[in-house]
């Protein structure tokens, strides 16, 4: 009976735990032109839909502001059939000053680009694909996962353990010599 019970406990908190995660996990969709957020407690999947309803050349860009140090990777998923429809696809990580920070071009299947907002002139840094033409309404699907960077104060941490375990061994030498 008691056995029961704690599997029924075990089951329901397993549920819970799950139904937290799966909340938590929240994706933005993000269309061209558009600006968002990054940083602590808010969203870190984003979306977008590149459509090109009129064919030729073409651009795509999001921005991404973020009020810390983070990491972004951007990663296209395309087909074969799709990229072949894109003439020179290419994906950008660009600074506010138009800087190039990263770029790739976009090739079948996945294609992923990585940047880091670090430098405190480059918390804002926008994903751009272009293209210099394009067959009439084809498009393609982006993901841009966004990631915190560890904090200086997890370093601080570190060394404070370490020093305390050197205290310690100080103390057992003292000890054992008297």
């Amino acid at each position: 009976m008691v056995n029961s019970r704690l599997t029924g406990l075990a089951a329901a908190a397993a549920l819970a735990t799950g139904l937290a995660a799966t909340s938590a996990g929240a994706v933005t969709v993000v269309s061209d032109g558009d600006s968002v957020n990054i940083g602590p407690g808010l969203e870190t999947t984003f979306i977008g839909d590149v459509k090109d309803a009129s064919g030729g050349a073409g651009m795509f860009e999001v921005t991404f502001n973020s009020s810390t140090a983070a990491g972004a990777e951007a990663r296209v998923s395309i087909l074969e059939g799709v990229a072949s429809t894109f003439e020179d696809l290419t994906m950008a990580w660009v600074g506010e000053d138009g800087t190039e920070i990263s770029s790739a071009s976009v090739a079948p299947v996945v294609t992923s680009l990585s940047t880091m907002f670090m430098d405190p002139d480059s918390l804002s840094q926008s994903l751009v694909f272009s293209w210099t033409d394009s067959l009439v309404n084809v498009g393609f699907d982006f993901e841009v996962e966004v990631s915190p960077i560890p904090v200086p104060a997890a370093g601080l941490l570190l060394l404070t353990g370490i020093a305390g375990l050197g205290a310690i061994r100080s103390r057992r030498k003292a000890a054992a010599a008297v």
